[in-house]
């Protein structure tokens, strides 16, 4: 059982770090002019488990929070992700 937690910890640590680098070169590249990352992408990995840290990084690089998408379906997503990890898990 210890090595499912484990696991678990390990999956949500490095989905988040891929949705936080998702989203800096997602600003970046919309600084820059460059082709941009899908907006379905962004929702995707963060309905793998990456909301908090697409939620966190809206905050912190000021990316994506004039999109009414975001501002509401991530927080939701967020909350869901939340739900289900206390409710399976603890």
């Amino acid at each position: 059982m210890k090595e499912l937690y484990l696991f678990h910890i390990c999956y949500f640590v490095l989905i988040s770090l891929i949705a936080f680098i998702l989203m800096a070169v997602d600003k970046r590249n919309a600084v820059l002019n460059r082709r941009r990352i899908s907006e379905a992408t962004l929702f995707l990995i963060a309905a793998f488990g990456g909301a908090a840290a697409v939620y966190f990084s809206m905050g912190i690089l000021n990316h994506k929070t004039q999109k009414n998408e975001f501002v509401f379906l991530i927080p939701i997503i967020f909350a869901a992700q939340i739900y289900f990890l206390y409710r399976f898990f603890i």
